[in-house]
């Protein structure tokens, strides 16, 4: 992205209505061009600071460029740091180039300058996960993480280039099952960790507190809770700019400069996807039981079958929310609903 880009970015961005805004650099690997992390951070802060909003930043990074000298900007500048750790040395490794190692020490040195409650991580599933997914909680809480996100592999850009790495929804569901069962055996002796999508969900289904959560959204979060800008385009969500480079511009908002926020925001492709997601009145989700708590995943329908709304029958979306959904409904009548809701 180009500095005037950024600008253009900047500007369009505060052109929205919200009063928090939350930025997060992605790539690639934005350490690579920090100066540019630093140029869009400073402008977002004075143009936060001139219209009395509130902005916070995320930089998502596999750490690798990481130095003290960084760790000290993102601390004066209240910078977030998002990593990835997908499990032990072999799985790690298996999956990013040898680096766990390095990962692990870089963990601890950025600990040291932003706050360990400022470093989170994320691990990505593939099917070299299957079987080893105590492996990977043991893993966090070796590394002193407090929680994991057990998410799914999304099927979009290079994960669907890497043969043999897929996951199966049915095989993703005996992961996460596996894994909240072992994360509720590990606190009732006394090791305090939560998992991130039940804490969330809980909080959908047991508090009137928004999740804050995209794919929870109804309608759809696409649009309305992200908005994502690669090079001048700016798109509904991070799966539609997957999908784009997948070769497929759907969901392209607009071009930085040559729309505005509000005319982006009435654009015929907005519109339909909020008009398509409302989800108290879509097909099979109005009558379905987890509908209050559930939402919306154009894109993903979109994939699978060429559809914002999709033929829920066979989206892959809801049948992974509805087997969460299921397993905590029943954990909550039994004595482990104590330390579920202590998560919330």
């Amino acid at each position: 992205m180009e500095y005037e880009v950024a600008d253009e970015a900047v500007d369009f961005m505060f052109q929205g209505p919200s009063q928090t805004l939350k930025v997060e650099f992605q790539g690639g690997e934005p350490l690579l061009n920090f100066s540019l992390v630093q140029h869009i951070t400073e402008a977002c802060e004075e143009r936060a600071a001139a219209e009395g909003k509130r902005v916070e930043f995320v930089v998502c990074t596999n750490l690798s460029e990481f130095t003290p000298s960084i760790g000290a900007y993102c601390r004066s500048h209240n910078i977030a740091i998002s990593t990835s750790l997908d499990g032990p040395p072999d799985l790690h490794n298996a999956h990013r180039c040898n680096s766990h190692a390095l990962v692990v020490a870089k963990i601890d040195l950025a600990r040291e300058w932003v706050g360990a409650d400022r470093v989170s991580a994320l691990m990505t599933p593939t099917s070299l996960s299957l079987g080893r997914v105590r492996d990977i909680i043991d893993e966090y809480v070796a590394r002193g993480f407090s929680s994991i996100f057990l998410r799914p592999l999304n099927p979009y850009g290079y994960a669907t280039l890497a043969q043999g790495l897929s996951m199966s929804v049915d095989e993703w569901l005996d992961c996460y099952r596996e894994g909240l069962d072992y994360i509720l055996w590990l606190n009732r002796r006394g090791i305090r960790f939560r998992e991130e999508f039940a804490a969330i969900l809980l909080r959908r289904i047991l508090t009137n507190v928004p999740a804050g959560f995209v794919d929870l959204q109804s309608p759809s979060g696409a649009g309305t809770a992200v908005l994502v800008y690669f090079g001048d385009s700016v798109y509904l969500s991070d799966e539609s700019r997957m999908l784009a480079a997948m070769g497929d511009d759907r969901f392209r908002l607009a071009v930085l400069g040559r729309e505005t926020f509000a005319e982006a925001m009435r654009s015929p492709t907005f519109v339909e996807l909020l008009l398509s997601t409302m989800t108290e009145g879509v097909p099979m989700c109005h009558e379905c039981a987890f509908q209050p708590y559930c939402g919306a995943d154009p894109v993903g329908h979109y994939r699978e079958q060429k559809d914002v709304v999709g033929h829920k029958a066979f989206s892959e979306f809801c049948k992974r929310h509805m087997g969460v959904f299921v397993q905590l409904f029943e954990l909550l009548e039994t004595p482990a609903s104590k330390i579920l809701t202590g998560w919330i």
